[in-house]
């Protein structure tokens, strides 16, 4: 059987970056034959490792030139509109055979009109790795979404700019979804938003992660003699992180007399104005000397700071499934999330780790200090976490739950 995969991009290192490449992984192991195709390619900066030998069609490949201003603002106010007719593209670009689609992003929806496979039973999957984004609301609410936040003379202008393609976006994104036969999601919460908005139901299937490689970096770390804590966090840098949370959190944790340092590991290029403002507020705080904010690192380099380190925290708001939170769980690490991403489905507060609520920095200060207060039950916490990643969260397993989607499960022993 031959499956296509399609996802936006992959020109940088990521969580649904790495599932797709893993996805990709298990589905040649078990004898098919995959393609994945994506509208922009990095070989160098997206897990050269894994990467290398995975058979990828590009719509362009390489280091993306810098823009001009100008030509900035013109990709910003054209970006869906363009992302459209850059999906047209790919879709000529894709075999005519294909017994199955995955999809794993919102602007790969666009693609669908574009493209039919000559197989007749060939099922369309679209794989939600984040939460479903406000152009599926009515018209009413997304016009009440698309004016919402910042209320300065610069975002309204910038909205009202915007407005119309944006507008075309919403309109034409909610009839795609008439082309997808499954809908699959990470966690309780996406299912019911997709029933809510969709009006479809949503195949609840939980991601894999890379145990195994981090498993190895798992040893008894000591707590309440340390001079200096270290907490990680791993993710793009996108608003709906809320590493500003984090960032005041630290301060918090300062005041207290717990040092700490801060390692936030993530591409700064995705969301520029946002890492700008991150930059601004360390500097308000006077925190730069416990804040290192690291762009691309190698695996080497990465594996170090998960070993070095003793609590790892992911206090996004909502909008992601959390694959760094259970390749931190392999590393035994104790970790604090907040309860409105898809690892809550799983991570039991007080059980497996430290739940908290989002935008809230004082929460965040509160439960790391409160683990690295009680060694015993931070081991325990620990080891139950573990315990239940292990068992649940393997790419075998969760390659197989897509393909009973796709309806090739009668090939899932291969």
């Amino acid at each position: 059987m031959k499956i296509g995969i399609v996802v936006n991009n992959l020109d940088t290192t990521g969580g649904y970056q790495k599932l797709v490449l893993r996805m990709y992984q298990e589905l040649t192991k078990r004898g098919y034959e995959a393609i994945i195709y994506t509208l922009s390619l990095n070989r160098e900066r997206c897990y050269p490792d894994i990467i290398k030998d995975v058979n990828i069609i590009a719509l362009s490949e390489g280091t993306v030139k810098k823009s001009s201003k100008f030509e900035h603002v013109i990709k910003t106010i054209f970006s869906k509109v363009n992302g459209i007719i850059k999906m047209r593209s790919l879709a000529r670009l894709m075999a005519s055979d294909l017994n199955g689609l995955i999809l794993h992003d919102e602007p790969s929806l666009h693609l669908l009109p574009f493209y039919k496979s000559n197989e007749k039973e060939s099922k369309v999957v679209w794989m939600l790795n984040n939460q479903l984004s406000y152009d599926f609301l009515d018209t009413k609410s997304w016009l009440t979404e698309h004016f919402a936040g910042n209320r300065s003379v610069k975002s309204i202008i910038a909205k009202l700019v915007t407005l119309t393609p944006d507008f075309i976006n919403h309109k034409i994104i909610s009839k795609r979804t008439a082309y997808v036969d499954h809908f699959a999601v990470y966690d309780s919460f996406n299912r019911n938003l997709v029933q809510q908005r969709v009006k479809r139901n949503a195949a609840l299937v939980y991601a894999g992660a890379d145990l195994q490689w981090f498993e190895e970096l798992s040893h008894d770390r000591v707590y309440g003699k340390k001079e200096v804590y270290t907490i990680l966090s791993v993710g793009v840098i996108f608003p709906h992180r809320r590493y500003e949370d984090l960032l005041y959190a630290v301060s918090s944790l300062i005041e207290r007399g717990i040092i700490v340092q801060l390692n936030i590991v993530g591409a700064q290029d995705k969301s520029p104005t946002y890492f700008k403002m991150l930059l601004g507020i360390r500097e308000q705080l006077k925190i730069d000397k416990y804040v290192n904010f690291l762009d691309y690192v190698s695996d080497q380099e990465l594996k170090k700071l998960y070993k070095h380190a003793d609590v790892f925290a992911f206090v996004n708001n909502g909008f992601t499934w959390g694959i760094s939170v259970f390749e931190a769980v392999a590393a035994g690490l104790p970790v604090v999330i907040t309860n409105n991403i898809g690892a809550a489905d799983i991570i039991e507060n007080e059980v497996d780790g430290c739940v908290i609520n989002p935008c809230q920095p004082k929460e965040i200060a509160n439960a790391i200090e409160q683990l690295f207060s009680s060694p015993e039950k931070n081991a325990a916490i620990c080891r139950s976490a573990r315990s239940k990643v292990n068992d649940l969260l393997t790419w075998r397993a969760y390659t197989q739950r897509i393909l009973s989607l796709v309806g090739a499960e009668r090939d899932i022993s291969k």
